[in-house]
């Protein structure tokens, strides 16, 4: 349940709905779980808070995870347009590409500072970061998903996180590896065919 407040702006012949100020999300016992702001519809901010549904929760690990994921997509636009723009072998290219490095250097230390300290955190710990995290190991090459390979299963046999997701970084791992899929979950296009 959410409650707040929210604009509808006529603007030149269409109108805008968006949700503005703060906004209070309860759980379903009607707890108080987190606050929302909003600057003409989009999030800026959002404050967590614990409840009976998750006693553990950790504000500030959650924090900490979300802020790995904002600086996941920090250079990505970017190097996207400097790549399209100026080309892959200019200055203006390389340069962004040694930040989006050292920035992906930022982000692994702070994936293995949690992992190392918490395991894989539960959602009664992180909240909905809990999936953030499995996107960004998720995300990196295959080394990375091979340092965390039985981090992962072991937190989708615990319940932690869910079998079908799981499933298709397993069977990632394998495509990596050269190895057979266990799912079938990575196909790639070929003749307009499906190629698993």
């Amino acid at each position: 349940w959410k409650k707040g407040l929210a604009k509808l702006e006529l603007t030149d012949s269409l109108y805008r709905y968006y949700f503005t100020g703060e906004w209070k999300c309860y759980n379903r016992k009607g707890e108080l779980e987190k606050l929302e702001y909003y600057e003409k519809g989009h999030m800026i901010k959002d404050v967590l808070f614990k409840t009976s549904e998750l006693p553990s929760f950790n504000d500030s690990l959650a924090k900490q995870i979300k802020v790995l994921y904002n600086l996941y997509y920090q250079y990505a636009d970017s190097v996207n347009y400097v790549k399209r723009n100026y080309g892959a072998q200019t200055y203006q290219y390389k340069r962004m590409m040694k930040l989006e490095f050292a920035n992906d250097s930022l982000i692994k230390l702070g994936i293995e500072s949690i992992t190392s300290k918490f395991g894989y955190p539960p959602k009664e710990m992180v909240g909905e970061e809990y999936v953030t995290l499995f996107f960004l190991i998720s995300s990196y090459d295959l080394s990375i998903k091979e340092k965390y390979y039985d981090l992962i299963v072991s937190a989708s046999d615990n319940g932690v996180l869910s079998k079908r997701d799981v499933s298709f970084f397993i069977d990632k791992v394998k495509v990596g590896r050269k190895e057979p899929q266990i799912y079938g979950t990575q196909f790639r296009w070929k003749n307009d065919n499906p190629v698993y």
